[in-house]
């Protein structure tokens, strides 16, 4: 489990947890908590909702056009 301090003026904290099943069966839970509600009317908005990634559903949709590993050259 990875946790930092909180950042920001909501006091964001994000909470990853990787959680072992066993050889490459693996868990990923992704979550940002916002600590400090009270701070700003943006503050009051609900946390974001839990992301899991796993084993299971390695193909995802991804925010670019292109990946390109870096020892690999045109």
């Amino acid at each position: 489990m990875s946790r930092e301090g909180p950042d920001g003026a909501c006091g964001v904290v994000d909470v990853a947890t990787l959680k072992d099943g066993g050889g490459v069966r693996w868990t990923l839970e992704l979550r940002k908590i916002v600590t400090r509600r009270d701070a700003s009317p943006q503050c009051r908005a609900a946390d974001e909702p839990l992301e899991t990634l796993s084993w299971q559903n390695i193909r995802r949709e991804l925010p670019c056009k292109f990946i390109q590993p870096g020892a690999l050259r045109p």
